[in-house]
């Protein structure tokens, strides 16, 4: 998933989206919060939220949690199976480099 949770623009509105199954775990296991969803919304992950009990930070990643180069093995052991072609999405963090760049657009991230 992209993120767990964002904010939207409404007219003169802010309103924090959240992911349905994080919501309803954060809830049943008691740490939900709506500063705990703001929070969330800033980076989008929960990764890094000690907030989040670990177990569901390591149940919950994002595609900016994932590296690039697991995106591609995804695509790859997926495209094995799949007759016509495979499109993916690979979320690199703001602070990639032309190195990181290449290394994704290269097969298997340079790695296979």
């Amino acid at each position: 998933m992209f993120a767990i949770a964002y904010v939207r623009n409404v007219l003169d509105r802010q309103l924090v989206e959240t992911n349905p199954l994080f919501d309803r775990v954060a809830r049943d296991r008691g740490f939900y919060s709506e500063q705990l969803m703001d929070d969330i919304a800033q980076t989008g992950s929960v990764r890094h939220n000690r907030s989040v009990p670990p177990e569901v930070r390591a149940a919950f990643p994002t595609a900016l949690d994932i590296a690039a180069e697991w995106h591609l093995r995804l695509q790859a052991a997926i495209q094995r199976q799949v007759d016509a072609a495979v499109s993916k999405t690979i979320n690199l963090p703001a602070h990639a480099t032309v190195h990181d760049v290449r290394a994704a657009s290269s097969p298997l991230g340079g790695h296979g």
